[in-house]
C-alpha cells in the first residue's frame, strides 16, 4: 500500500459524517430547515420601549448661616424699617428662567444679558478664590502648628432643582463662599486674622456674590427676534428705542454665553451661517 492511500484512510477515520452522530445530524437538519416564521428586524423601537428621561439629584450642603442667607435671600420688609428685598440664589434662578426662555426664542437682548451674567459669575469666582488664597496664607503662617478648618456639626442640605446651568454655577459661588467663611472663622479663632481683617473679607465676599445675583435684573422680555432686527419690524424698532443698539457680534449670534442655550434651528443667525457655507461651497 502506498503512502497516499494510507493518508487517505487516516483522514477518513477522522471525519465522521453527521449520520453517525445523532447530535450532529439534528444540528445539520435544523440548519437546513427554513425558519418557521420570518425574522423581524426592528428598525425603530416603539415609544413605550424607549428609555425614560434622565433625572438626577443635586444637593448643596450649607455649613454657615451667612451662606444660608445667600441661598434664600430676604423678602422686603413692610414695617417701619422698610428693609429692601435681597435676591438670593433661589430668586436668581427664577429670574434666569425668563432670560433663558428669551434666548431660546432667539432674542439677542437675552443673549446680551446672559453674557453679562456669565462675566459677573466669572469675576465673582475669581474674587472668592483670591480671598481664599489670603486665608490659606494666614493659616500657613505657623509651620509647626496645623489647624483643621471648622465645620458645622449639623449642616443644612438644600436640594437644587434648577432648569439651567447658570443657576448651578451660582450655587457653586455660594459653596465657595461657605467654605471661605469656615476658613475665615478658623483663622480668626486661632488668632491668625484680626476682627477687622476677617470682617472685611466676609463683607467683601458676600457683596461679591450678591452683586452677581442682581446682574439678572437688567432683562425684561422683549418678544423680539434676530429676524425682527434684520427686517426692522415694528417690534424691533420698539426694542431699539427701549434697550438701545446691540453689538454686531451679539446681533448675528457669533458671540454668545458658553453656558447658554443653543440657537433655535430657525434662528436668523443660523440661516446666515447656512447661506455663507452654501455660497462658499458653490465657489
Amino acid at each position: 500500500m502506498d503512502d497516499t492511500s494510507a493518508d487517505t484512510d487516516d483522514k477518513s477515520r477522522d471525519v465522521v459524517s453527521p449520520a453517525k452522530r445523532p447530535s450532529l445530524l439534528a444540528a445539520d437538519q435544523r440548519m437546513r430547515e427554513p425558519p418557521s416564521s420570518p425574522i423581524q428586524v426592528l428598525t425603530a423601537l416603539p415609544y413605550a420601549a424607549r428609555p425614560g428621561r434622565l433625572r438626577g439629584v443635586s444637593v448643596l450642603t450649607i455649613k454657615t448661616y451667612l451662606a444660608q442667607q445667600l441661598v434664600f435671600g430676604r423678602a422686603a420688609a413692610h414695617d417701619a424699617d422698610g428693609k429692601r428685598a435681597i435676591i438670593g440664589l433661589i430668586g436668581f434662578a427664577g429670574m434666569l428662567t425668563q432670560i433663558f426662555n428669551g434666548a431660546k426664542a432667539d432674542d439677542p437682548y437675552a443673549d446680551k444679558c446672559l453674557l453679562e451674567i456669565e462675566a459677573a459669575i466669572d469675576a465673582a469666582a475669581e474674587a472668592l478664590e483670591d480671598a481664599h488664597d489670603t486665608v490659606v496664607e494666614a493659616l500657613a503662617q505657623r509651620a509647626d502648628v496645623s489647624h483643621g478648618v471648622a465645620q458645622s456639626v449639623k449642616p443644612l442640605h438644600v436640594p437644587l432643582y434648577f432648569s439651567n446651568r447658570f443657576a448651578y454655577r451660582a450655587a457653586y459661588l455660594v459653596n465657595d463662599f461657605d467654605n471661605l467663611l469656615c476658613a475665615i472663622q478658623t483663622a480668626k479663632h486661632v488668632a491668625l486674622l484680626t476682627n477687622k481683617q476677617s470682617n472685611a473679607l466676609i463683607q467683601g465676599s458676600s457683596k461679591t456674590v450678591r452683586r452677581t445675583f442682581t446682574s439678572a435684573n437688567g432683562y425684561r422680555y422683549t418678544g423680539v427676534s434676530r429676524a425682527d432686527m434684520a427686517y426692522g419690524t415694528a417690534r424691533a424698532v420698539e426694542a431699539l428705542q427701549r434697550w438701545g443698539e446691540l453689538p454686531p457680534d451679539i446681533l448675528d449670534g457669533t458671540r454668545r454665553a458658553e453656558y447658554g442655550p443653543p440657537l433655535p434651528a430657525e434662528s436668523f443667525a443660523n440661516q446666515i451661517v447656512a447661506d455663507a457655507q452654501a455660497t462658499a461651497g458653490a465657489e
